[in-house]
């Protein structure tokens, strides 16, 4: 993994963002060791810049993302419920998600 985001130039990117976004199909314990939203989360608190997680489901607590250094979590499928609907239409449900999570990060524009 660091190798990827030594590849891409990661840090970089980091340090020219206000805000670093990242995803994953389910953000659960496997996540908070050494998968991408694990070293992602790293180079934004090493650059103190705010992490979030936008994944399908989201079953870690907010106690153990912010401990990793994610500002906020947020899950397309907030119940088990909505997982069915979710995966009928995935760029749907992940674009209007997406839309509400960009609203809460957004300065308001006068």
């Amino acid at each position: 993994m660091q190798a990827v985001l030594e590849a891409v130039g990661f840090d970089a990117l980091v340090q020219a963002s206000d805000l670093v976004v990242t995803g994953e199909g389910s953000f659960d314990w496997q996540s908070l060791r050494g998968k991408v939203v694990a070293g992602v989360a790293e180079a934004a608190l090493a650059r103190a810049r705010p992490a979030i997680v936008i994944a399908g489901q989201a079953l870690v607590g907010r106690r153990d993302s912010m401990a990793l250094g994610i500002s906020g979590t947020y899950a397309v499928a907030e119940n088990p419920d909505q997982v069915v609907s979710a995966l009928a239409d995935p760029a749907g449900t992940l674009s209007r998600r997406t839309e509400t999570v960009a609203t809460t990060w957004s300065p308001h524009h006068a």
